[in-house]
């Protein structure tokens, strides 16, 4: 697998680990080289997953890897991340540096017998729910579809099957800029956060639930070209907003206020949610989702007091 590191990445291998797969993590660099959040999302993975240094997409070294560990999936989850937001994201440029060595690791694959599961975005361009076909959401989103279409035309050559799981807004411990850290840190001084896109449908969903539902979808893998696109809490913005305060709130014994600027330009479309119709539900696992996210928020607003 790689893309261990990242937010999304590092849950998805623990979980699979705890799942009971071997789990090979190819990532960039010596594990000491990595600090701050990446360091964390290391640490949390301990002893359960196998790292292994250097392993990438170039000089034929994801390949190498593959045949040595002889594995039944590899997990394309890694991805250029630098200024994914911005409209100017080298696009094809990602893409083609995510599938550079393909021949190489397809070649491996079909010698090992293994799956491909590519990791795609709620971004990328495809149906909305209920609704006609989207254009790509962002230059990121596009990039993503592009690598997964070579990926599959080529896997298709080699015989080699290609499965996709769709992440759409994962949100838990260990993330880093993402919307709960905008509320936090302005609560964390004492100010009240502002939802700047509150009429925005999206679909957030607990990092840990993301990554069970991964592991669960590697294991069911059997060898025909399948897709998953789990969904989580399918609301406007402010409505998740209200949600996470609530929830945060009440384990923190403190009113969180929120404010929204009602009257800002859409420039995205409205909804960009998963294949979900409803909300999904978590049972007896929702809480202790919230339980250790507000612990999250707690130690980030601690540390935002200014």
């Amino acid at each position: 697998m790689t893309g261990a590191t990242s937010f999304s990445g590092a849950w998805m291998a623990r979980a699979c680990a705890d799942a009971g797969i071997e789990v090979h993590a190819a990532i960039r660099s010596d594990r000491s080289t990595y600090d701050g959040v990446r360091s964390h999302r290391l640490a949390m993975l301990g002893g359960s997953v196998t790292l292994h240094t250097g392993a990438v997409h170039r000089a034929g070294a994801l390949a190498a890897l593959i045949t040595e560990v002889g594995a039944d999936v590899v997990g394309y989850h890694g991805y250029p991340m630098e200024g994914f937001r911005s409209p100017d994201y080298d696009a094809l440029g990602a893409a083609a540096a995510v599938t550079a060595d393909l021949d190489a690791e397809l070649a491996a694959a079909a010698d090992a017998g293994s799956v491909i599961v590519y990791t795609g975005t709620v971004y990328e361009p495809g149906p909305v729910a209920g609704a006609e076909a989207r254009a790509a959401v962002s230059a990121y989103g596009l990039s993503k579809r592009v690598a997964y279409e070579r990926l599959r035309l080529a896997g298709s050559r080699a015989g080699v099957p290609v499965h996709r799981f769709v992440i759409p807004n994962p949100f838990g411990p260990l993330e880093e800029g993402r919307f709960g850290n905008h509320l936090a840190t302005a609560w964390g001084r004492g100010e009240t956060p502002v939802v700047r896109t509150p009429r925005l449908v999206r679909d957030n969903i607990p990092v840990r639930e993301l990554a069970v539902r991964y592991a669960a979808f590697v294991l069911a893998g059997d060898g025909r070209a399948v897709s998953l696109e789990p969904s989580g809490y399918i609301e406007s913005q402010f409505a998740f907003a209200g949600r996470l305060a609530e929830a945060v709130g009440v384990r923190l014994g403190r009113v969180l206020p929120l404010e929204a600027l009602w009257d800002a330009p859409i420039e995205e479309p409205l909804v960009v949610v998963n294949d979900g119709r409803t909300s999904a539900t978590f049972a007896a696992n929702e809480a202790a989702y919230w339980d250790e996210y507000a612990e999250h928020l707690r130690q980030l607003m601690a540390a935002s007091v200014s």
